[in-house]
């Protein structure tokens, strides 16, 4: 992919405490979320970068295709330092 080539952003910095658990890791289909979203992105041509923090050990084995960016911080700031990370 080259420079021009449009970006997707995928945040998924969060503790996700409602759920109980990541939801980019929830089932969708016959992959998870996250593997769902950057297979939708990839075919419409864009690179796409995903913003993990929390839990990310468990996330991150699923964002084959993607760039990982990590907010370190994640705990304390707010979604927009993600999006401005990423």
């Amino acid at each position: 992919t080259s420079p021009s080539t449009p970006l997707a952003l995928i945040l998924s910095a969060g503790a996700s405490q409602r759920m109980g658990r990541p939801k980019a890791l929830l089932p969708w289909k016959t992959a998870t979320v996250i593997e769902a979203h950057i297979h939708a992105y990839v075919a419409a041509g864009y690179r796409v970068r995903i913003v993990l923090g929390s839990q990310r050990d468990l996330i991150q084995p699923y964002t084959r295709g993607a760039e990982v960016v990590v907010n370190e911080n994640w705990a304390v700031t707010e979604m927009r330092h993600s999006a401005l990370l990423g």
